[in-house]
């Protein structure tokens, strides 16, 4: 299971002890609330942390939607709930 999980990790770029964050689901979640996709976003705080999130492109500005009211979910919750899914 570690190799397996080590391959996700790498073919994603998910590479946190570097700093450098792909997101495993990266095109592949879609938002619970309206069911559209979503992106891998950051906020920078202004004690330098940075904190990752998924956001659903329905909370973007977009004509043709109604926008999404639940389209933000913590990056490393998502992720950890996947694994204990998979595990």
């Amino acid at each position: 299971w570690f190799n397996q999980a080590q391959e996700i990790f790498s073919s994603k770029g998910h590479l946190l002890r570097t700093g450098k964050v792909g997101g495993i689901l990266r095109g592949l979640m879609r938002c619970g609330y309206c069911q559209s996709t979503c992106t891998l976003n950051y906020t920078k705080k202004s004690n330098g942390n940075r904190y990752h999130y998924y956001r659903c492109v329905g909370t973007m500005n977009n004509p043709n939607k109604t926008k999404c009211k639940y389209g933000y979910y913590a990056m490393d919750e998502v992720e950890q709930q996947v694994f204990a899914k998979i595990l």
